[in-house]
């Protein structure tokens, strides 16, 4: 049903996926030569002064966004199938880990090396929103699975 409390904790998996298309993953300042590197869900950019001077297109980070802010919807709608509520949030988890993967590819092999590879970028909000994400998750297949033995306990007295 809507109103359990695993489906707070997948709506909260969603959101969080899902502003991660919205915040900043990543950035690194160096006020001195006027140079910023940022990476965002859509772009990974470089810029010194009003100058661009690197872009590079990472959409996909936010199309596996939508994808698994999409799949913790999907688990949401499926309440009925409490074993494919766990699947769908185990195949989240994964996609998620692709996420975070990618993540930090961009910022530790292509985003560090831009300038100053001696000096450390700073993570914004959406670093740690993925780590939310599965934390989320996680707790609510906890609950499906105490739903689960409960509806299995139920059955037996039948």
């Amino acid at each position: 049903m809507i109103q359990r409390v695993q489906t707070i904790f997948m709506f909260l998996a969603a959101v969080s996926m899902f502003s991660l298309l919205f915040v900043k993953i990543w950035g690194k300042t160096d006020l001195k030569a006027n140079q910023v590197a940022e990476l965002n869900a859509y772009t990974l950019t470089y810029q010194q002064g009003d100058e661009l001077k690197f872009s590079k297109n990472v959409f996909y980070i936010s199309v596996l966004a939508f994808l698994s802010s999409s799949l913790s919807v999907g688990a949401i709608v499926s309440y009925k199938n409490l074993m494919r509520q766990i699947q769908l949030n185990l195949i989240n988890i994964l996609l998620i880990l692709v996420i975070m993967g990618i993540t930090l590819y961009q910022v530790f092999y292509v985003g560090e090396k831009l300038f100053n590879p001696e000096k450390q970028g700073g993570y914004g909000i959406g670093f740690f929103l993925p780590l939310a994400a599965i934390f989320f998750i996680n707790f609510a297949n906890r609950y499906i699975r105490k739903d689960y033995e409960l509806l299995k306990s139920v059955d037996r007295l039948r």
